[in-house]
């Protein structure tokens, strides 16, 4: 599976929490494999139709994904000054653009999957966390996952996702970072939505 769709399951497998976890590592057990479970048993229905495919990924990720912080870590400088309403468009068209491109990539992830929490790192005092997990598969050596997170209004929120050591944040940051050179953010996010930019990894 190429690492964008790595990245999507990732992110997807964090989505769907019962109650607000005291801890980061209980929202990873409650929910990592709740929603690979579901992609599997829905697959003949997301396959015929991506719509209900996207529409799921996108409920899934509302409840524990921080977009907003997310997408100005991607952004970096080019976050400087622009306004909320901006950061979230980007935000969701970068979401979309990589489940149109890669989401029906994880409908072939294997079910036969087990979620091993390994550590949870406090960072910044704290404030931050790293919560590093295992994707242990059948047919292939396990897949190293680290999770960082922070808290939002009292519950944790994931901002960023490293798999085998590769930053969706940093990913993104340095493709846009060239793109941006060129281009307005207000551009790219057209360009994202209409298909003229893709993201890659």
């Amino acid at each position: 599976m190429r690492l964008p769709a790595l990245f999507l399951c990732a992110l997807i497998g964090l989505g769907t929490v019962q109650a607000a976890p005291e801890r980061p590592r209980d929202m990873v057990e409650q929910s990592a494999e709740v929603v690979l479970t579901t992609l599997v048993k829905r697959r003949a229905e997301f396959r015929a139709d991506a719509g209900k495919l996207e529409a799921f990924m996108l409920e899934q990720l509302e409840q524990t994904f921080d977009h907003q912080y997310s997408a100005r870590l991607v952004l970096g400088r080019h976050s400087r000054g622009v306004n909320a309403e901006t950061i979230d468009a980007f935000a969701h068209a970068l979401l979309a653009n990589l489940m149109r491109r890669y989401g029906k990539a994880m409908l072939d992830f294997d079910p036969n999957v087990d979620v091993k929490v390994l550590s949870e790192t406090p960072l910044r005092d704290g404030k931050l966390m790293r919560v590093a997990t295992e994707l242990a598969r059948a047919d292939g050596a396990p897949v190293p996952v680290d999770y960082m997170v922070r808290q939002v209004d009292g519950s944790w929120k994931i901002f960023d996702v490293l798999v085998e050591g590769v930053s969706y944040v940093q990913t993104y940051r340095n493709q846009f970072e060239e793109q941006l050179r060129n281009q307005t953010l207000d551009q790219v996010i057209a360009g994202l939505r209409n298909g003229s930019v893709n993201v890659g990894g």
